[in-house]
């Protein structure tokens, strides 16, 4: 019951983005755009911020997120397949410390944030998706270094070890935005526990 791809009706291994999309990637694109707010440019296949942040709570902290630039138009071959890459551009920051004189005086007004992370997050999707997880991974050579390494949760080409339980990942249940979320608190775990 599968398509050759699980991204567009068209059925040929010469697919490119010119042979179009279907309903369920445009689904992935559209929970995105909602999820962090961005808005549709001129160009096909990019998104860009609204300048909205969005509150999560990760790794026993509260953090602040935003993409600033969302591409989807990219692919890639892969093991006889065609895979569709996500690139997002994100932001990651914290509350700063009030300093002492707002701490005496209880005061809110000078609240600021400093960003501790700003990299392009990829995302790639499997040929059986959604019944398969997508894999993430930050396009930074940095990560690529420390792949296949248990104390850093990464597998080979530095793809993050999330979702990999065979109950982590339900379609029935799952999104892509959920599958986000587990690699945005892997983020913030590997920031916490490795400062980058």
């Amino acid at each position: 019951m599968y398509r050759f791809h699980w991204f567009s009706n068209y059925f040929d291994n010469d697919w490119d983005p010119s042979k179009g999309y279907n309903t369920l990637f445009a689904e992935q694109v559209r929970l995105i755009r909602e999820w962090f707010s961005l808005k549709k440019t001129g160009s096909p296949g990019v998104e860009l911020t609204t300048g909205k942040w969005r509150l999560y709570d990760l790794q026993g902290q509260t953090v602040f997120i935003t993409l600033d630039k969302l591409e989807w138009r990219d692919y890639k071959r892969r093991a006889g397949g065609i895979t569709p890459v996500f690139k997002l551009r994100l932001k990651i920051a914290r509350e700063k410390p009030k300093g002492f004189i707002a701490r005496v005086l209880n005061d809110n007004s000078q609240r600021s944030m400093e960003i501790f992370f700003q990299q392009t997050l990829i995302i790639e999707f499997p040929r059986y998706y959604p019944d398969e997880p997508p894999r993430f991974r930050i396009d930074n050579h940095r990560y690529d270094v420390e792949s296949a390494s248990h104390s850093h949760h990464m597998f080979d080409g530095g793809w993050f070890c999330i979702l990999a339980g065979s109950g982590d990942w339900s379609r029935s249940r799952d999104t892509i935005i959920s599958g986000l979320n587990a690699a945005l608190d892997w983020i913030v775990w590997h920031y916490q526990k490795f400062g980058w």
